[in-house]
């Protein structure tokens, strides 16, 4: 499967709110299927559609965004501009505008001809002008003289015109209740399209019976016989619609513990809601473990992919009974810093779109609830990947604890496995005053695997605590900066006031509080055996040759080689090698030598689990910091340097 980046940013409280959006009309289907004739046609997919349109200077400088690596302004026209819809369709109207043989909605082209040659005459025209402009195609998503196309939601050939099947798909192969839960569920979203079927009470009498104290449960031909005759109107054209463009819209998700479903519908002038689409899908063994908040957010996710085409470019109605949800994804709102990283990437697929949110009673929810507890069993294979196990690092780049560990200690612990529960399952109205610190962040709280986060922090287990503050204690900042590191990557209720304990009863901390601003000499900290720290560093050239020299800080024993080529690849070659006669060592220390901070290099020590610091040069004589490579953090040592040593290096 191709995967690639797609850039977006949020902009609903900056730009969007400035806008005067001015209106292009989108073609309505009807419009376009009058202008469709032929027998061969060829489909195009822009690619990126939006980033293709360049900017001038001055919105350049209004679609800025603020990144982890500074300022960065848009050259080209970003997803999540209001506007992007109408801009977009407005340029490809005059592009495409002198074509008889091709019609365009947004980013979809179609181009046909009564023959082959038609066709083939037709589709060069349309690449020439595409050329002409600078319009670029994905060619994985075209595709060239087909006898029939799926366009638009519908099926078109020489002779017919007829909607997709996967538009009811959903709801024809839904599955049979199998108990009375299920078949209550089913009852109430029908219940809501009662004004559309006509003695649907007659119909559904062998299923209210079945809710009866008295009667068995027992499925019968009369119920399946039920069942479908209410499909079969409901996929009619008395319940059925036809998409219009101009009629107002609203996307209706839903999710359940074991599904999500979604339902487009247009609004009738009496406020009438009539469907045009159903779809639905099971949930992978991973997704089920998300908290309620991410399953109805995934619905939404799910909702916006699946009906992508009748969505992209015009305003709707997002439709959800989950009111936090409501209030994360509201389009008048900014994202909360501390939502998950899973639920800003799907604030950030809306984002994309225009619309507004809708809160709604669980009960009127009408076939979206009943679509995402009897979903089907489809799962693609980019949702079907399983969570991969993942290291969880704080300063250093060997494993402090592994995801498995974490998981084994979070179901165990008392406090934490309850709270994996809720947060799956959703919270009671009340809880014991141990849960009271989570219970005030359940909004903020989610899942991966079987670890607890809060927003982008790791909710660690009682058990593991203590490891995990030593880890953090392990070079003597002092309490503010240990906060600083806690709050990047651990949380639990009470962590900065054990870390202000455990800064006030350790004498080094005390004394870097007490000491001037100016950094202190910080020695490398005495191992307790031979092999657990060792330095690592090139010398040379020697007599046309290079040393790799390794020494042991416990025993100082010095290992030399020597090497004809320094790559990352023959260094690693020449460890493993050093490494299989004395065991393989805790600490690795080194410089920013391109052999050390190469992807191989870094792989070599995570899957040795040795962790990896990188020292520098600073400018002052008789100074130098390390860093872990990946955190960030910098310490002082103070192994003396000669005079003839480089002053400085550049910053990481």
């Amino acid at each position: 499967m191709e995967v690639s980046d797609r850039l977006a940013a949020d902009y609903r409280i900056t730009v969007n709110p400035q806008l005067m959006v001015q209106k292009h009309p989108l073609p309505t289907p009807e419009e376009l299927f009058v202008r469709i004739k032929g027998k061969r046609f060829c489909k195009l997919d822009l690619k990126d559609a939006y980033l293709q349109m360049k900017l001038d200077d001055e919105s350049k400088n209004m679609t800025t965004v603020t990144t982890h690596k500074g300022l960065l302004r848009m050259n080209r026209l970003p997803f999540g501009i209001s506007s992007c819809g109408d801009i977009f369709q407005s340029a490809m109207d005059r592009i495409l505008e002198v074509l008889d043989g091709c019609v365009n909605y947004l980013d979809d082209l179609l181009v046909m001809g009564g023959t082959e040659e038609e066709m083939l005459k037709s589709l060069d025209q349309a690449l020439a002008r595409l050329t002409e402009h600078g319009v670029r195609l994905k060619r994985s998503k075209c595709q060239f003289n087909l006898k029939e196309v799926t366009y638009l939601g519908w099926r078109i050939s020489g002779t017919d015109l007829k909607p997709v099947p996967e538009k009811i798909e959903a709801l024809l192969k839904m599955p049979e209740p199998k108990d009375v839960s299920e078949l209550r569920t089913l009852l109430g979203s029908l219940n809501y399209y009662q004004r559309l079927i006509p003695n649907m009470a007659t119909t559904l009498a062998p299923l209210h019976n079945l809710l009866k104290k008295e009667v068995k449960w027992k499925w019968s031909r009369e119920c399946k016989r039920a069942v479908e005759e209410i499909q079969r109107v409901l996929c009619s054209d008395k319940v059925l619609m036809r998409y219009d463009p101009q009629m107002p819209i609203k996307l209706i998700t839903d999710a359940s513990s074991i599904g999500v479903g979604a339902v487009l519908v247009h609004v009738l002038s009496d406020g009438l809601e009539r469907p045009v689409c159903y779809s639905s899908r099971t949930l992978t063994a991973t997704e089920k473990k998300y908290s309620v908040l991410e399953k109805e957010a995934l619905a939404v996710s799910f909702g916006i992919k699946k009906f992508h085409h009748y969505l992209y470019g015009r305003r709707f109605c997002l439709v959800t009974d989950n009111r936090a949800l409501s209030m994360i994804l509201n389009p008048h709102r900014e994202l909360p810093s501390l939502a998950a990283a899973r639920m800003q990437r799907y604030a950030l697929q809306l984002a994309a779109h225009s619309y507004e949110v809708e809160l709604r009673r669980t009960d009127v929810m009408g076939i979206a609830d009943t679509l995402s507890r009897l979903p089907l069993s489809i799962v693609t294979q980019e949702e079907e990947e399983e969570w991969c196990p993942q290291v969880l690092n704080t300063e250093n780049e060997g494993p402090t604890l592994h995801a498995r560990e974490v998981e084994v200690y979070t179901r165990r612990d008392p406090v934490l496995g309850r709270v994996l529960q809720y947060v799956r399952t959703g919270w009671p109205g009340t809880v014991d005053p141990t849960l009271k610190p989570f219970h005030l962040r359940q909004d903020e709280l989610s899942t991966e695997g079987d670890c607890v986060l809060w927003g982008g922090r790791l909710v660690e287990p009682t058990k593991l605590r203590d490891r995990v503050l030593q880890e953090i204690h392990s070079g003597h900042m002092g309490s503010s900066k240990m906060k600083q590191l806690a709050r990047r990557h651990v949380w639990w209720p009470g962590l900065d006031r054990e870390l202000e304990n455990l800064a006030s009863s350790c004498s080094a901390c005390t004394e870097k509080r007490a000491a001037p601003l100016k950094s202190t000499l910080h020695p490398w900290e005495q191992t307790s055996g031979p092999w657990e720290r060792i330095h690592v560093d090139f010398a040379g050239p020697f007599q046309g040759t290079m040393l790799l020299i390794v020494s042991d800080s416990f025993s100082k024993w010095i290992e030399v080689t020597a090497m004809k080529s320094t790559t990352a690849e023959r260094t690693v070659e020449e460890l493993r090698k050093l490494f299989a006669r004395h065991g393989l060592p805790i600490q690795i220390v080194t410089d920013n030598g391109t052999q050390f901070t190469s992807e191989e290099f870094a792989t070599f020590t995570k899957k040795n689990g040795i962790r990896h610091i990188r020292w520098l040069l600073l400018a002052k004589p008789q100074q130098r910091c390390y860093t872990d490579g990946t955190s960030g953090l910098v310490s002082t040592s103070s192994d003396r340097m000669t005079e003839q040593q480089p002053e400085v290096l550049k910053k990481r």
